[in-house]
């Protein structure tokens, strides 16, 4: 609780670059199902889940889009101006990243930048969906994300080619994690 109110619900949406049509139209769909509750997405502003993750948020309403950026011109063609974007990378979030990373020795300063941002979405989320690419779960920052949120306790739900069908069964997963997250704020 801050200044007497519940934070808002947030929903960390990260994932693989390489989707196909069918998963863009799901996350599309998910983006404005999560903007419509008014809750918030978290997302990092690449190209593939995120993108549309991010397309679907800002067709309802940009402001409940918050963008972990690497660097500031990051996809910068993809903002729109009244999403929420930071391009701090954080040094605990750094830190986190080095432990999650399979490889981190091996990353140049701007793959860290990216990892680093990828804990910035899980740090104040309350549940994550992630489109995992199960090849680079050792070293992508959708699986480095993953395993954040993982041992942070924050309930994660690996929507990989889960297709239409799913959605409603991706909502309710949603809905039950947003009524857990208000009966913890209430005790």
């Amino acid at each position: 609780m801050r200044g007497g109110t519940i934070a808002r619900f947030r929903v960390a949406g990260i994932g693989s670059r390489e989707i196909d049509q069918s998963e863009q139209q799901l996350l599309f769909k998910l983006g404005e199902y999560i903007c419509k509750r008014n809750w918030l997405l978290s997302s990092g502003n690449a190209l593939g889940s995120d993108e549309w993750f991010g397309r679907g948020v800002n067709s309802v309403n940009p402001r409940n889009l918050v963008l972990y950026l690497p660097w500031a011109t990051y996809n910068e063609e993809l903002l729109h101006p009244d999403n929420w974007v930071t391009s701090e990378v954080k040094p605990e979030w750094l830190e986190e990243a080095k432990k999650h990373h399979g490889r981190w020795e091996a990353l140049k300063q701007g793959g860290q930048k990216m990892m680093g941002r990828n804990i910035g979405i899980g740090s104040r989320a309350n549940v994550c969906l992630a489109v995992l690419n199960h090849s680079k779960l050792g070293y992508g920052g959708t699986g480095n994300c993953f395993r954040y949120c993982q041992s942070r306790g924050i309930p994660v739900l690996d929507i990989s080619k889960q297709g239409e069908q799913n959605f409603e069964q991706i909502c309710e997963f949603l809905n039950n994690e947003y009524e857990n997250s208000r009966n913890r704020a209430r005790v």
